[in-house]
């Protein structure tokens, strides 16, 4: 099933919850012209067509209305971001380089912009070069999106860069950059040096302008066209907490459960490991949702 990762959500007897086809985990958010709103998710990636009261009025998603490639793009990291431009235009950003193939996750340099036009169901894919100083760049992360006009746009990324979590937002611009093919030549490096990338130019550093929370994921420019809103993902301002006194710093991806013996494994030593699993209130400056202005030296 397209969007499916292969993950059971389990309720807290450990039974199978099952699955929604209809299901959709929603990022991105831009109103058109008529008043529907466009909403992207970062599983699919979908993006979706809705009417002013919430109703689904068309979805599209790989191979059925947006490029078969995007398939591949990682768990839990498909469009983050969407915005609408002058012309009515969609454009919704992958959030990390696609994993083609389960290969190509931490060694594409580039992620994509899907540009889909409404009107005749067309798309266009963009090479967006991510920043260098990442482990890989697989830890890029694109936080959102927001069309500034004249094929102009502001996109947060996002990561841990030189040991430090860093959100930069940058002015990127499409008009000069190469159309890519719906095939997987991007990441696998073979259109290094033969293409054009997207544009980009840093705007504004956030962490060097005061901001101190890990994910900046959502984006506005205001009229003034000098001042920039971020606002960040709080993620429920819950975080889990595990318990293991056999285990130094132990972490939720660390385990493996075995339904069939009901135990837990700690995948460091294979063994099994009595755990507990509790929720708990994120660090304090994420615990609740927050909207910050900046404003830039001259308009953009």
């Amino acid at each position: 099933m397209t969007g499916s990762t292969n993950e059971i959500a389990l309720n807290f007897q450990m039974k199978d919850l099952g699955t929604d086809p209809n299901g959709l985990d929603t990022e991105g958010l831009a109103v058109d012209k008529d008043g529907n709103f466009w909403i992207s998710d970062e599983y699919g990636p979908f993006i979706v067509k809705a009417d002013r009261h919430g109703n689904i009025l068309e979805k599209y998603g790989p191979g059925t209305g947006l490029p078969r490639i995007l398939a591949s793009r990682v768990p839990n990291r498909g469009s983050e971001g969407l915005t609408i431009d002058e012309r009515g235009h969609v454009f919704a950003l992958i959030q990390s380089p696609l994993n083609v193939g389960g290969k190509t996750a931490k060694t594409a340099k580039y992620t994509r912009i899907v540009e889909f036009d409404p009107t005749t169901k067309e798309t266009t894919m963009y090479a967006y070069p991510v920043d260098t100083g990442y482990k890989n760049p697989g830890a890029a992360k694109l936080g959102d999106i927001t069309s500034i006009g004249k094929g102009q746009f502001l996109i947060i990324e996002q990561g841990k860069q030189h040991g430090a979590m860093q959100n930069m937002i940058y002015k990127v611009d499409l008009n000069s950059a190469t159309p890519i093919a719906d095939n997987d030549d991007l990441e696998l490096g073979l259109l290094d040096g033969k293409i054009t990338p997207a544009k980009k130019t840093l705007v504004l550093d956030l962490h060097a302008n005061g901001w101190n929370i890990e994910k900046a994921e959502g984006l506005a420019l205001l009229p003034d066209r000098r001042t920039i809103a971020v606002v960040n993902d709080n993620d429920f301002g819950m975080d889990i907490a595990v318990t293991d006194k056999k285990a130094v710093d132990p972490d939720v991806p660390d385990y493996t459960y075995d339904s069939d013996k009901k135990v837990m494994i700690y995948n460091k030593d294979k063994s099994v490991h009595k755990v507990k699993f509790s929720l708990k209130k994120n660090a304090p400056a994420e615990q609740e949702s927050q909207i910050w202005f900046f404003t830039l030296p001259e308009a953009l």
